[in-house]
């Protein structure tokens, strides 16, 4: 078994990938790494904060994100409740 050294990326299902493309840079500050795009269309992309300490992938997927609609799938850790 290998040694673990942490999580490399979550990835999010997203029933409107550019809202949530605007929501995740604009409330959260993360920039866009990657846009895998299929057929010339982008479907899905990769995100990170500045310090690389934070790394999400969110997929254009609208029927697994209705699934987990109201479900908590990763919980972010903040430096204080204000924050």
């Amino acid at each position: 078994m290998p040694d673990l050294s942490g999580v490399h990326h979550v990835k999010l299902p997203v029933a409107d990938l550019d809202r949530s493309r605007e929501w995740y840079t604009s409330v959260l500050g993360l920039s866009v790494d990657i846009e895998f795009t299929e057929d010339g269309v982008v479907k899905g992309l990769a995100l990170s904060d500045s310090g690389d300490s934070l790394r999400l992938a969110l997929r254009h997927d609208p029927a697994r994100a209705e699934a987990v609609a109201g479900f908590d799938l990763i919980a972010l850790a903040v430096p204080t409740r204000d924050a």
